[in-house]
């Protein structure tokens, strides 16, 4: 550790899917409804590297979300509270006039972890246990995040400074 103090949520969530090799971990946290008209499931997948290098190939997560699998009827996970906020313009038209802007914004907090696009917004809880079961999914270092509904991603992210 580096003497930084970091704060984080940590919670007992019930059978989450994992993946692991040689090269990455990743847990899969499911949300449940995220767009407006409720009926489609939101998932924050969490990667970190196992290697020296913070570096993860992203083009394999669809191959890791098919192998992952639930490994226990509860996890431990701990995952740094923070807030990423972005807005970007699209290059949708040649038109310079006109200009779309996509913002997106995600908030890891006490109260839950909550995600926005547009005008959509989704707030899930983590549990308050701290009970330290076997097995432990710990962020505490840089990571990607990927926040999809089944196999489309809405945005994806890494954090460098927790």
């Amino acid at each position: 550790f580096d003497g930084t103090v970091y704060n984080f949520m940590k919670g007992r969530v019930p059978a989450v899917p994992w993946y692991e090799d040689t090269s990455v971990r990743m847990v899969s946290i499911p949300f449940g409804s995220g767009i407006s008209d409720g009926n489609v499931d939101v998932t924050i997948d969490f990667i970190l590297s196992k290697g020296s290098l913070d570096y993860v190939d992203l083009e394999k997560h669809s191959q890791w979300v098919r192998m992952s699998g639930v490994i226990a009827s509860h996890s431990y996970i701990v995952i740094p509270k923070l807030k990423i906020e972005s807005t970007n313009a699209l290059p949708i038209v040649r038109n310079k006039s006109i200009v779309f802007l996509q913002k997106l914004e995600i908030e890891l907090n006490g109260s839950g972890i909550k995600t926005a696009h547009d005008n959509s917004t989704e707030r899930t809880n983590m549990a308050d246990s701290l009970d330290q079961l076997s097995p432990s999914f710990i962020i505490n270092r840089p990571f990607y995040f990927i926040v999809r509904v089944g196999s489309t991603w809405l945005f994806t992210g890494f954090v460098r400074d927790l």
